[in-house]
């Protein structure tokens, strides 16, 4: 016969955290964050490239695109790991 879960499953889930657990949802936390970081580093480097032309800009612009790629790269890796 099945057994009803009740709500204490799930305060004992949580008063079961583990210090590994913390850490692994700072990282992904972390990785999110230079996600969305990178996203605002190329938004500004667009509007830096229209109001101050440089030789440097596309170079900027497209190390910024790398930077962006290779996190969304360490984030995807990341979630496949949980």
């Amino acid at each position: 016969m099945p057994t009803q879960s009740s709500g204490v499953d799930f305060v004992d889930k949580i008063f079961n955290f583990s210090i590994s657990s913390g850490v692994v949802i700072f990282l992904l936390l972390f990785v999110v964050f230079y996600v969305i970081f990178s996203i605002i580093l190329i938004r500004q480097l667009v509007i830096m490239a229209k109001s101050i032309t440089t030789s440097l800009g596309g170079i900027l612009k497209f190390l910024s695109i790398i930077n962006l790629f290779a996190s969304l790269l360490v984030l995807l890796i990341a979630l496949s790991l949980i």
